[in-house]
């Protein structure tokens, strides 16, 4: 990605309020030196410090470490989640930058509320999205493949009503989470134990799942599932909804909606 106005002048405003933080805290020790601890000084400079807040908020740097930690790919990944306060930052910044699009690569359990809050501040879910990032490793350059799920930023919002509009049905971002969950699983060499056996877990499998709730009126299905290293009892339940559990027996069967 190149760089752009916007995520130079936040670097330079922070690189400006970061050196005005060492020159106040320099300030500080001269004037305890010289002046002492009860001075009048001191106490003016812990009012000027107390008035000197970060420029940014915790979603805008969000976005600029999105950016900045973006810069040697093709488009911009967000491998980090956003609290509830953040959001709005997050996206609204995007946009000062230009950026049209975004892939969301964590695996944190608030996936699911980032999904929303994306979609609540103007962005499109147009589904899952393979990241390829360049690395050169012992002489040789490697490709990663990052799974994820890309988003469109859409045009600035104009009022808060305006933010509880999805674009995607709930049944069709719960497939989104669950198919990522899925391939995770996938990725550690996860099996079930289906109609025709022990197979593979993937997103053919769980499309088969879907069906057989949708076709016979189950509200979900569970199978044994097998984790490579653990000899644990666990299940999967894949919902008619489109979301998934996966645990221990106890912990699924007490989740299903029966």
């Amino acid at each position: 990605m190149k760089t752009n106005a916007c995520y130079e002048e936040m670097t330079q405003t922070c690189r400006a309020w970061q050196a005005a933080k060492e020159e106040r805290k320099a300030r500080k020790q001269e004037i305890i030196n010289t002046l002492g601890w009860d001075s009048e000084e001191l106490k003016a400079w812990y009012e000027e410090d107390k008035a000197a807040a970060f420029p940014y908020t915790s979603g805008e740097m969000k976005a600029y470490w999105a950016f900045k930690n973006s810069l040697e790919l093709d488009e911009l990944e967000m491998a980090d989640s956003c609290w509830e306060n953040e959001w709005q930052d997050f996206v609204a910044t995007l946009r000062k930058m230009g950026i049209s699009h975004f892939t969301v690569t964590t695996q944190s359990t608030g996936l699911m509320d980032d999904l929303y809050g994306y979609q609540n501040e103007g962005c499109t879910m147009l589904g899952l999205h393979t990241i390829e990032k360049h690395e050169n490793r012992w002489g040789s350059e490697d490709i990663e493949k990052v799974k994820g799920i890309l988003f469109e930023i859409n045009s600035s919002l104009t009022s808060d009503s305006e933010r509880t509009v999805a674009k995607m049905t709930i049944p069709e971002m719960n497939a989104a989470c669950s198919l990522r969950h899925i391939e995770v699983l996938a990725a550690h060499g996860a099996e079930v134990k289906g109609p025709n056996g022990r197979q593979k877990l993937d997103a053919d499998f769980f499309r088969y799942a879907m069906n057989e709730c949708s076709e016979k009126g189950f509200t979900a299905v569970c199978y044994e599932l097998f984790l490579p290293d653990t000899t644990d009892a666990l299940l999967i339940s894949i919902h008619r909804d489109g979301h998934v559990n996966t645990g221990s027996e106890k912990n699924v069967i007490m989740s299903l909606d029966c």
